[in-house]
């Protein structure tokens, strides 16, 4: 699939560079290289992405993680 296909494809599934990421499982910056011709689409992500927009179905994209605080770093005595 071609970077600007690709791109297209994204915005028709009203997907952002992020959202896309999260949900094929890749990061952002993987996304990226996509779009910009850095990298190849994978064959099976295309044939998702093509099943997803002939079928009309929207994606749902997990939400981001939040980010886990810790209290207490410090070591328990006994």
């Amino acid at each position: 699939m071609a970077p600007r296909h690709f791109e297209r494809t994204l915005k028709a599934l009203g997907l952002s560079k992020a959202a896309a990421g999260r949900y094929l499982g890749i990061s952002e910056r993987t996304v990226h290289r996509y779009v910009d011709g850095e990298a190849e689409v994978p064959v099976s992500t295309v044939f998702w992405l093509r099943f997803l927009l002939e079928a009309g179905v929207k994606p749902k994209v997990p939400k981001r993680p939040r980010a886990v605080v810790v209290d207490n770093l410090s070591p328990t005595s006994t």
